[in-house]
This record gives C-alpha cells, structure tokens and sequence, in this order.
C-alpha cells in the first residue's frame, strides 16, 4: 500500500503517522500521568482526612502539657490554709472575750470575783420560819446586826431589794463556812431584779438540792404573821433552779415592788 500512493501522499501518511503515534504516546503517557496524580490526590486527601486523626492525638497530650489541673490544685492548697485559718481566729474570740470579760469585772461597777452561778432558789417567811429550836412564826436570824455581824438587819426583812437596802436570805452552814456566802454578803436574783444579803441559816438547803451544787432560801413578806396558804402560794411561785450572781455590782436594775404584801403575792418575774 506504501509503494501505490504518491510521493507526497506518502509523506503526508508519514507525517500523520508520526503525529498520530506521538499523540497516542503522548496520550499514554498523559493518562498515566494522571493515573499517578489521581494515585497521589487520595493519598494527599487521606492525609488531609487523617489530619483530624492528629487532632485526637494532641487533646490526648492536653492533659500532660496544660497546666490548668495543677494551676486548680494549687489554688486550692493555697485557700486551704486560708479557710483552715478561720476557725483558729474562732478559737482566738473567745480569748479576746474573756479578756474583755474580764476587763468588765474589774470596773468600778463591777467587782473582781463577780460570777453567775445556777442554783435553787426557795423562799419563807414569817409563818413557817422557826428560831432554831422547832418554834415557827418568828423573823429571828441566825447572824443579826445586833450580835456584831457585818449584816443590815436584826430580824429577817424584806427590805426593797436595792444594793443597799436588800433583803434578808439563808443558806446552809456548809457553804457560808465555805465562804460560798459569806455572812453579809450580798447576791443579785436577776429573775426578781433584787438584791439579797446572807443573814440567816436554812437547815433543810443541804438536804434539797433539786441537781443544784447550791440552794439558797430568799425571805418575803412582813416580819409578822401572815395568811398561811397566800404566802405558801407565793413562795412556790419564785421556786426555781435559775442564774443568782454572786458579789454583783451595785448598779443592777431594781424591780422594788414587794414580792408579798397584804396577803398578796406581788412578786414580779423578769
């Protein structure tokens, strides 16, 4: 076929061939240019969809290289000292109170050896006081005035119940020996608002304690005889287990209305 077409057929033949077969080459090597670039595109993008895989593995390392947990561990080891300090300053108040507690019991107004102390509080009068001897109906006192005592009165009274004009009281032997109440000695019942003074011995104190250390006997009412059952009714009104102070200032308030008057029971609770 070559040798029956023209010398100029033949070499435009030749010239298509040779283009022909460079563009099939060229076709070829085009393709598997593509092939490779298509190979590596997947492979590129797989990296690229890989790369969230690097993400997980640096929030894995997170924990290790940020500094947050100890930055929040040692703030707490920092206010812990802080919040522990608190209650050692509560543990300080009550130092500083009793420091100024007892500052106040230094005052003018108030003695050095002023205390509270709860006991049991009775109380007796005329009729059914006795001399020491079994007699009842008699305001005699064991320490009167009269005798040298350093007390106010000579038979039981109830006075008004200021500081200086208090009213009479008993207490066993026991504790006026022991200096509990001293003869003379004067207490505050701020339950009545009333002053008291040691004057008089009460037998039966010792014997009834009702779960008190100590158990005083107040005296109310007239230095004569009196309506029996009013003045029972009375005296167990102001029977109690409360706060009696003991040496109290001079300046407490006074309530100086009678606790028994006219066969009355006047006394005021506070």
């Amino acid at each position: 076929m070559w040798l029956k077409l023209p010398v100029r057929q033949l070499f435009i033949v030749i010239l298509t061939s040779v283009l022909l077969g460079t563009g099939i080459a060229g076709i070829a090597r085009y393709s598997q240019f593509a092939i490779q670039n298509l190979r590596v595109i997947p492979a590129s993008r797989t990296s690229l969809m890989l790369s969230p895989t690097s993400k997980p593995s640096t929030t894995d390392n997170l924990p290790i290289n940020n500094p947050s947990p100890t930055t929040r561990s040692s703030s707490t080891a920092q206010l812990s000292p802080t919040y522990n300090s608190s209650p050692t300053n509560k543990q300080v108040e009550p130092a500083q109170n009793s420091t100024i507690a007892s500052n106040t019991t230094t005052s003018s107004n108030n003695p050095a050896n002023s205390q509270t102390i709860q006991m049991y509080i009775t109380s007796y009068g005329y009729d059914d006081n006795d001399d020491g001897n079994g007699h009842y109906g008699t305001a005699v006192i064991a320490y009167p005035k009269s005798d040298g005592n350093p007390t106010l009165h000579n038979i039981a009274t109830e006075g008004t119940g200021t500081y200086n004009n208090p009213i009479t009281i008993a207490a066993t032997v026991k504790d006026i020996n022991a200096g509990v109440f001293p003869i003379g000695s004067i207490i505050y019942a701020p339950y009545l608002e009333k002053y008291f003074i040691l004057e008089d011995q009460c037998a039966d104190c010792g014997n009834d304690l009702q779960g008190m250390q100590y158990h005083i006997d107040l005296w109310m009412g007239p230095s004569s005889t009196s309506d029996k059952t009013a003045l029972d009714n009375c005296e167990s009104n102001i029977t109690r287990n409360t706060n009696i102070m003991l040496k109290p200032p001079a300046n407490l308030a006074v309530d100086s209305t009678p606790l028994f008057q006219n066969n009355q029971c006047t006394a005021h609770l506070h």
